[in-house]
């Protein structure tokens, strides 16, 4: 398994991690994707299970990992991101302004429909 991060877990619940701030994430990258995705699924109006399936992972890997149980994969942060339309190094980072993704989501919308 290819792990890019180390460092100490954090088992905070869905509901906390989404209202805290990702500065709060400080240097562990593992939180910092978890708070991430988390957000995304919620722009997304996206369930686990769903994002799970659309980034070919199970439901109980992807539950983990939001938890900060284990460490995000190269595969796993590659797959979530092209899922959610943002670019993998901002789930590691940060994620685009609600404008700005939103902008990507109808531009790769309208290039499927055309």
């Amino acid at each position: 398994m290819n792990v890019i991060f180390g460092g100490e877990h954090h088992g905070k619940g869905y509901d906390q991690r989404m209202t805290t701030d990702s500065a709060q994430a400080g240097d562990d990258p593992n939180r910092r994707v978890s708070e991430n995705v988390s957000t995304l699924m919620f722009r997304m109006g996206m369930k686990q299970n769903e994002l799970a399936r659309e980034a070919g992972l199970s439901a109980n890997t992807l539950g983990r990992k939001l938890k900060g149980v284990g460490d995000w994969s190269v595969r796993e942060v590659s797959t979530i991101a092209e899922a959610t339309w943002v670019k993998p190094v901002e789930l590691i980072t940060d994620v685009p302004s609600y404008e700005d993704w939103d902008s990507r989501r109808e531009g790769d919308a309208s290039q499927s429909e055309g």
